[in-house]
């Protein structure tokens, strides 16, 4: 179920967001709906990256393993060269 959420912003950003809405023949409804959605899966992405890598950092504290700097730079390599594959574990 949908519920109503208030939020108070200025007025100049109200009148932008309502320019937009214009422009893109959208709702204002519509933008701030798009905007908070993919801000929070944004955010989400970011925490779940952020734990991940306290969990590795954790894990090679405790047991000195890591990865080769070899591997990862040959990686990051045929990544800039566009070869896209797994990271090396």
């Amino acid at each position: 179920m949908k519920q109503t959420l208030s939020v108070k912003i200025a007025p100049e950003l109200k009148d932008r967001l309502a320019q937009l809405a214009l422009t893109k023949d959208r709702s204002i409804h519509w933008l701030l709906t798009q905007a908070i959605t993919r801000y929070v899966e944004q955010e989400e992405r970011r925490e779940s990256i952020k734990a991940a890598s306290l969990d590795a950092w954790i894990n090679f504290q405790m047991t000195g393993v890591g990865v080769p700097s070899k591997d990862v730079c040959d990686w990051l390599s045929d990544l800039a060269q566009g070869k896209y594959r797994n990271p090396p574990l």
